[in-house]
């Protein structure tokens, strides 16, 4: 009698407007990838998108129509990208470093030495900086 047992290696987030999370149990590393479209935005638009990881949870607050989180991400990168320019604010660990920048725009990170628990991938498309047109998210699960 023969047994066959799969091992799997890599979990992967479903896509978020080109945006995904990778996580390799062998190697312990999670890879980051974002498209270039991402965060095109129409010329002369106020619209800014933000790509966020937390850890376990988030916990946002509203007030006067403006969200706030009140949750310290993990990663966090925030602007926009026109034909000619682009303009960003990122924050990131120690254990993650910038993979292949196009640019100047880095749009892949891999975090090294992932510790296990829940890392939530949220896509946020705000105008003026402030308010909420679309908030997806996804998560996945390092053991």
């Amino acid at each position: 009698m023969l047994l066959f047992t799969i091992t799997t290696f890599a979990q992967t987030t479903k896509p978020i407007k080109g945006v995904t999370l990778t996580y390799n149990k062998k190697t312990k590393a999670m890879l980051l990838s974002m498209s270039d479209t991402t965060f095109l935005v129409p010329d002369d638009s106020d619209i800014d998108t933000e790509v966020k990881i937390v850890r376990e949870y988030e916990l946002t607050m509203k007030i006067n129509g403006v969200e706030y989180s009140m949750t310290e991400p993990y990663f966090w990168t925030y602007g926009y990208k026109e034909e000619m320019f682009w303009a960003f604010t990122t924050q990131r660990p120690a254990n993650c470093k910038s993979i292949n920048p196009k640019y100047g725009l880095n749009l892949t990170y891999k975090f090294s030495n992932v510790e296990p628990g829940e890392y939530i991938l949220i896509v946020t498309t705000r105008c003026d900086e402030k308010y909420v047109i679309e908030k997806l998210s996804t998560s996945l699960i390092v053991k």
